[in-house]
């Protein structure tokens, strides 16, 4: 076991590289465990993200670390973190390659878990021609025809927003139906087809071509739009850590902490935004909440709040 560390953050996302950075920055030291399955790698490109427009998810991780390398009180380590528990004013991890982490704080940066619907070919395209956000993916599909999985009634009217990159576009609700009359109404003004039979599969060998139905039409298709469900990282679970009725971890908007004392969380994982960008800002915000708390046990040798 390696001496104790201010800060244990797990997950080397967007929101563990920039929590990472800025904790080193404030002169604490950290160990950064990254099981090296971001929620992410099955897309190609992330977009939006300035100076890194257009990088691979695995490139935008590397230059995160590249940029933590040179500070001395950094450490980075490839293994999956199995427990975290509480030892004495701090916590003990458990680590996959059998080594144990002792630290003063924990920031929880590990994503969430997709939960896809088990249609036949879903899977395949996801994260690159069916993904949940089109800012990052849909302007290299813009012009082609669109679709929008949504299996909720409530909502509905927010596909018309996609129009910004299709104007054919068709909303499959999955065999989902009682949409309200008004609803139908202004999709139909704004020429969206509503399709409510239940999706069979997705064709396409790479990319999406078309979408089958039951009874056998195959509704062409290049590009859809679908927000999947999705849980907790498994150690969250394991923890027992609070979830808001969304299904998030809870977490207070301004200490960033859960329902675990010493133990913040940020990115994905707490509702950030599920985009790259807003994810490393609320690492970022995490850090700051985490130094400044640091600091001051240091200083006064009073109780952090965070």
């Amino acid at each position: 076991m390696q001496d104790r560390v201010d800060v244990l953050v797990v997950g080397g996302g967007p929101a563990g590289l920039s929590a990472a950075l800025n904790l080193l920055r404030a002169e604490k030291s950290v160990v950064l465990v990254d099981a090296g399955t971001p929620r992410n790698a099955v897309a190609e490109h992330v977009h939006g993200f300035p100076t890194r427009d257009g990088a691979s998810p695995a490139d935008l991780r590397a230059a995160g670390l590249a940029d933590l390398a040179p500070y001395a009180r950094f450490t980075h380590q490839q293994a999956r973190v199995d427990e975290i528990g509480r030892r004495g004013a701090g916590f003990l991890a458990q680590l996959s390659d059998g080594s144990r982490i002792e630290s003063r704080r924990v920031l929880l940066a590990t994503g969430i878990v997709d939960v896809l619907l088990p249609i036949p070919g879903l899977a395949e395209h996801w994260g690159k021609s069916i993904f949940d956000c089109p800012y990052c993916h849909g302007h290299e599909l813009a012009g082609t025809p669109w679709a929008v999985l949504n299996t909720k009634v409530l909502g509905l009217r927010g596909a018309i927003a996609y129009a910004a990159w299709s104007r054919d576009l068709v909303v499959f609700t999955h065999g989902t139906e009682g949409i309200a009359p008004d609803v139908t109404r202004e999709l139909e003004r704004a020429k969206v087809r509503i399709e409510t039979r239940t999706i069979v599969r997705f064709h396409g060998e790479g990319a999406l071509t078309g979408i089958e139905v039951e009874g056998g039409e195959i509704i062409p298709r290049r590009a859809m739009v679908y927000a999947p469900q999705a849980r907790p990282s498994d150690l969250v679970l394991m923890m027992g850590l609070a979830l808001g009725p969304d299904g998030f971890l809870r977490v207070d908007p301004s200490t960033r902490e859960t329902s675990m004392k010493g133990v913040l969380a940020a990115g994905d994982l707490a509702g950030s935004g599920l985009k790259a960008l807003t994810s490393a800002a609320d690492g970022m915000h995490a850090a700051q909440v985490l130094a400044h708390a640091l600091t001051m046990e240091e200083v006064f040798g009073e109780s952090p709040k965070a």
